[in-house]
């Protein structure tokens, strides 16, 4: 049994779905064919929501500036010949993250913007979200 704070609802069927399917696979108590039937045991009780999911967390090496390398070769030249480190992001990859993160348990946005690189392509990180820029025109 459970309720939405508006409807007390009973499991009845979970249509080859598991049992926390949406409302429509619970019987509504108020409703005229359900009244007769026992709704104490979940009035004023409101299941809580699922934990949300942990984070997914990778160690990647990838090269780091500010500096924009589209406007500074100094720039360009970091991200082709500069020492690798190890940023933490939620894909195992530069091309396959969306987020960059400023601690190693990946909960924490990076507040700062900046360029990355892998061997090949350069990204940028706005505070919120990573984009591919392009192709790194390394000499």
């Amino acid at each position: 049994m459970l309720s939405d704070g508006s409807g007390c609802y009973s499991f009845t069927n979970n249509n080859l779905a598991s049992p926390n399917s949406d409302l429509s696979n619970y019987t509504i108590y108020n409703s005229q064919e359900t009244s007769a039937l026992n709704c104490a045991d979940c009035d004023n009780v409101v299941n809580p929501p699922p934990p949300p999911p942990e984070p997914v967390c990778y160690s990647v090496l990838a090269t780091a500036i500010v500096t924009d390398p589209a406007t500074n070769q100094d720039a360009m030249e970091h991200l082709c010949t500069g020492r690798q480190r190890a940023v933490n992001m939620n894909g195992n990859g530069l091309s396959l993250s969306t987020q960059i993160y400023s601690d190693e348990n990946c909960t924490t946005l990076r507040s700062t913007p900046g360029y990355f690189a892998n061997s090949s392509h350069y990204f940028y990180w706005s505070g919120v979200s990573l984009t591919e820029i392009g192709p790194l025109n390394c000499q």
